[in-house]
């Protein structure tokens, strides 16, 4: 993937490529995330096996996103703070993928084929959610293609608020109690996944109106 340098830099090529590991290990997180929230949802045992690779996935966008920052701090000349906030807002997505599949971990769990279907349907909107986030944020001198995706990551983010609230219905009519708490629990993680893509994006168009 190739990005047009964000600011004026020395040594943009290690940047851009640094840039490019942390987006990429970010999205292979919440790919693995959703892999694993359909594992979940059909009771398989591969869910511990899946929750393994999301943490590892996790750890790989953390070393990168060091890496980014390190460069930030030492080289950038402007904008600074803005540039910090969206990589650490990009990272509270894989972060939140990440706390959600430990709570998968915990099983057994009863799931409703309808809450199945709400929970497997959140899992490919929120890849799709940061799929169009990277490109949100892959070229932001492109003030267009900024807006555009950044539009788009808005309304996923809404199709998953909406579809998270009807799986409360759900889960709140549960009577056994450790099912209500874990799901209760991973509903609120599948939330913020979204709200913190959101809010990257809004991030992402401050730093396009500013180069």
């Amino acid at each position: 993937m190739f990005m047009r340098p964000l600011f004026p830099v020395n040594g943009d090529r290690e940047f851009l490529e640094e840039f490019s590991r942390f987006l990429d290990s970010v999205k292979k997180t919440v790919a693995k995330f959703s892999e694993c929230l359909r594992a979940f949802c059909e009771g398989k045992d591969s869910v511990s096996g899946l929750s393994r690779e999301v943490d590892a996935l996790e750890t790989e966008a953390d070393e990168a996103r060091r890496k980014v920052e390190r460069i930030v701090f030492s080289r950038f000349v402007t904008d600074k703070e803005n540039t910090i906030e969206l990589v650490e807002k990009i990272d509270d997505v894989a972060d939140a993928a990440e706390s959600a599949a430990w709570d998968m971990d915990i099983r057994p769990v009863r799931i409703s084929p309808e809450m199945s279907e709400i929970l497997v349907s959140c899992g490919k909107e929120l890849e799709i959610l940061v799929s169009d986030l990277v490109r949100c944020v892959s070229d932001l001198s492109n003030p267009a293609s900024v807006v555009k995706y950044s539009e788009s990551v808005k309304k996923r983010r809404d199709r998953v608020r909406k579809m998270v609230h009807d799986l409360r219905h759900l889960i709140f009519s549960l009577r056994n109690h450790k099912d209500l708490v874990i799901l209760s629990d991973l509903s609120e993680k599948i939330i913020k996944i979204a709200d913190s893509a959101e809010e990257a994006a809004d991030r992402a168009s401050i730093i396009a109106v500013r180069i």
